[in-house]
């Protein structure tokens, strides 16, 4: 008869020590969280993000939003309830609701622009001012002539909103015919001049630290009565003449240029244009600018684009890889100085109702942010916060349309840089960034517009997923929705945007399983058994 081995009573405490760290390792090579999870059903999409690779930088304020000039001053502007161009009034920029949820967006970018930019003129005085005869009549269609007065006061309700809402401020100068000398075509300094003193003379000055010579030049002679052709060489004299009163009277405060727009199909000139002014006014840039949107509206001329808003146009891989060129091209033609997509949304003029302002929207601005971050563009300007309907919050009641909490979550779980992400676009739209406060950690952001459901099986290059949760941007379901929850809960009526606990990740052999429901958005955030050396100080 076998007799079974007696273990010594002086050996139990080790041999339950030994049993305990056992336990333990088995515990943290699941998610190292006790909420207990499953493979999530739903089709199967590979993703392999590379932690150690960066793909392109983000700059600290990348989230920008933009005011149009017309909101200033009374012009004619689209409105997100007709197809015509209205006087548009100022919205409430002393609104609690309002400085509450751009707040949100901290520290962000305010961009004041548009193509009223260069119709303004800037009131030297206290008060209201009379346009002065120059820059009246100055637009190619004379039944759109615009008010264009901008007042002290509009200046320091601008400041006064950006210093509440954590923003600094990118301010667009006019370089429309109206102060260019009539005779020689050149730019005149004077109304710039008293614009730039004045705002430096504020008590928030400090956030002034950005001035744009002109709205999109390249096509300012199609817009405007310009009295000289203003090609790259002509606009280099007018650029030099601006920095010199820039940097006089705001040192350290940088220029942005030349903001061209980009007109899909028609790239290339625009590209041009961008090229011929960096090789004659390189010293005079500091921050190469761009505008680019994704479609076009039905309010827009045919001659912009045929590409009309749609789920079918905004994720069309063949249109998108065109936007890729014109982004890359950019990036390599401001070699190395910082490139900003500085006026963009998914729709021109004034944005296209049932897409622009919908939860369509925002599974594309998710996209579009990473495609542009991979390609050179470290900053976005949204067209616009509000306003049109492209506006991020509603211009009636600042509620918050769905792309405004897409960009709340890209503020709370994104930051740095993008990284090398790898995979099928087929079902799922997918970019890896570095995870916004947790060094060493990744942040998926994966967007699904299709009617089923889709689980990214996401592999980490090099290492191990060791816990990951995420956050869910949806309307059950609905694409076509004009409000949106963050894991089920909305924003609430004075502004406040929900910040719920994240949903734990399934992990199964160092991957991590992620379910994006039918026609949602997801933030993911990851932690590597090995911290990912592009997201570590």
């Amino acid at each position: 008869m076998l007799s079974r081995p007696v273990i010594p009573c002086r050996r139990w405490p080790i041999l339950l020590l030994a049993l305990a760290t056992l336990l333990g390792a088995c515990s943290d090579s699941d998610d190292g969280d006790d909420r207990k999870t499953s493979m999530p059903p739903g089709t199967q999409v590979q993703i392999s993000i590379d932690p150690s690779e960066s793909a392109g930088t983000l700059d600290q304020r990348y989230l920008g939003f933009a005011f149009d000039t017309a909101q200033f001053t009374g012009g004619y502007w689209w409105s997100s309830s007709s197809g015509e161009l209205v006087p548009e009034p100022t919205p409430d920029l002393e609104s609690p609701k309002l400085r509450k949820l751009v707040s949100f967006l901290a520290p962000s970018r305010m961009r004041i622009g548009g193509t009223d930019a260069d119709a303004a003129y800037f009131c030297p005085e206290e008060g209201e001012c009379e346009l002065p005869a120059a820059y009246r009549d100055t637009f190619q269609d004379s039944e759109n002539e615009r008010p264009g007065v901008l007042t002290q006061e509009d200046l320091r309700r601008a400041a006064d909103f950006a210093e509440a809402v954590g923003a600094r401020i990118t301010f667009c100068v006019n370089m429309g015919p109206g102060p260019r000398d009539p005779h020689t075509g050149r730019w005149t300094p004077e109304n710039a001049e008293a614009l730039i003193r004045f705002a430096k003379s504020l008590p928030n000055r400090d956030l002034f630290d950005v001035w744009e010579p002109g709205n999109e030049v390249n096509i300012l002679n199609y817009e405007f009565v310009m009295p000289v052709l203003l090609v790259p060489a002509f606009f280099a004299g007018d650029l030099a003449l601006f920095a010199s009163l820039a940097r006089r009277e705001a040192p350290g405060a940088l220029i942005a240029a030349p903001g061209c727009f980009f007109v899909p199909y028609e790239g290339l000139a625009d590209l041009r244009y961008t090229r011929d002014l960096l090789a004659v006014s390189r010293e005079n840039i500091d921050v190469v600018t761009w505008h680019l949107y994704a479609t076009q509206s039905d309010r827009c001329p045919d001659l912009f684009s045929p590409a009309r808003a749609s789920k079918e146009m905004l994720f069309d891989e063949s249109f998108i890889a065109m936007h890729r060129g014109f982004a890359r091209s950019v990036a390599a033609a401001a070699a190395g100085k910082p490139v900003w997509l500085a006026e963009t949304a998914s729709a021109q003029c004034g944005g296209q109702a049932g897409v622009s302002d919908t939860l369509l929207d925002a599974l594309w601005l998710a996209d579009w942010i990473g495609i542009m971050a991979e390609e050179g563009s470290s900053l976005f300007v949204r067209q616009t916060i509000v306003g049109g309907d492209y506006g991020m919050l509603d211009p009636e009641t600042f509620a918050p349309r769905p792309s405004f909490l897409a960009y709340v979550l890209f503020r709370r779980y994104v930051e740095r840089c993008v990284l090398k992400t790898e995979g099928s676009r087929e079902l799922l739209k997918t970019h890896g960034f570095c995870a916004a406060g947790r060094p060493g950690q990744v942040t998926a952001v994966l967007s699904n517009p299709n009617d089923e459901a889709v689980v990214a099986e996401i592999a980490l290059v090099g290492t191990d997923v060791r816990r990951a949760e995420q956050w869910t941007l949806s309307a059950s379901g609905n694409l076509y929705a004009t409000r949106a929850s963050i894991q089920g809960t909305e924003p609430a009526e004075d502004g406040t945007v929900p910040n719920p606990p994240g949903s734990p990740v399934h992990l199964e052999q160092g991957k991590a399983y992620v379910r994006v429901d039918p026609n949602a958005l997801v933030f993911a955030v990851i932690e590597p058994a090995v911290p990912a050396s592009a997201c570590s100080p």
